[in-house]
């Protein structure tokens, strides 16, 4: 009565198939004793995977530009060298006194936050 090729009935198979999975799934979602429960918990799974991706992101995105200035830092300091060697026997200035000043902040810092501790009542 009906001719189908060998090529039409694989994919009438998959269309019953994805019909019959996507049935089940709506008559999983929406029994009325659980229904309820398994939806909450599959929006709760969707809310975790998303913010966990939104994490994950954004510590790759992260690296990946620290990577990209450290790059480019290295770059900028192979440029400066070539024409500054002979300045490079001896330390810069003023990168100790930054390390000297942040050191000194520091143990402010630290004395500040011990006297704090030490000083308030039990």
């Amino acid at each position: 009565m009906f001719k189908i090729r060998k090529g039409k009935t694989s994919a009438l198979w998959k269309g019953i198939g994805v019909g019959a999975g996507l049935g089940a799934g709506l008559m999983f979602l929406l029994d009325p004793d659980r229904g309820r429960r398994r939806r909450a918990l599959a929006r709760d799974k969707a809310i975790h995977l998303a913010k966990s991706t939104e994490k994950i992101v954004g510590a790759r995105s992260r690296d990946l530009g620290n990577r990209a200035s450290g790059a480019a830092a290295r770059i900028r300091s192979a440029i400066r060298g070539e024409a500054a060697s002979a300045s490079a026997d001896r330390p810069s200035v003023a990168t100790d006194d930054r390390q000297t000043s942040a050191r000194q902040t520091s143990r402010k810092i630290r004395e500040t936050e011990s006297e704090e501790t030490s000083v308030r009542p039990a």
